[in-house]
């Protein structure tokens, strides 16, 4: 578990993403409160999109109460003049992480959002596609008649 730990802040980037995939196998409590230190970190919003939506994902895939509520939060955020593009891409990581939870109240959670007209179009596309692949890995390939 150290080892993956350590490689969160590997050179490359490639590493670090597999290893934040990978920390919640081992001790979901503890890598819910590492995970949850890297992406509070300033330095964080620097990094390439997929690392940033890697690390999110991985968050919810710890499948804590606290990262459930953390992605609410954010989606239930609302943006200013100024920062209107800072809100809607944290909403954007905020549906990558519900997607990575994969459980029956994320998928019912990204329904809602789905449904919210008050919601940017980006982020109600996002969670219209997260919905859709976490139906298909909770209830399998079921098409509609």
């Amino acid at each position: 578990r150290k080892l993956i730990s350590s490689c969160l802040e590997d050179a490359n980037v490639q590493v670090r993403i597999q290893a934040a995939r990978v920390l919640p196998e081992f001790d979901r409590e503890k890598a819910y409160l590492e995970l949850l230190k890297v992406v509070n970190e300033p330095t964080f919003a620097k990094k390439p999109p997929n690392e940033r939506e890697a690390f999110y994902a991985a968050l919810g895939s710890t499948g804590v109460a606290g990262a459930i509520s953390y992605f609410q939060t954010i989606l239930s955020a609302k943006g200013g003049l100024f920062n209107k593009q800072k809100v809607i891409e944290d909403k954007l990581l905020a549906v990558a992480g519900m997607a990575g939870a994969c459980t029956i109240s994320t998928f019912k959670f990204l329904q809602e959002v789905a449904a919210d007209t008050s919601q940017p179009a980006e982020v109600v596309h996002a969670a219209k596609m997260a919905g859709l692949r976490t139906k298909k890995v909770l209830f399998g390939d079921t098409k509609e008649a």
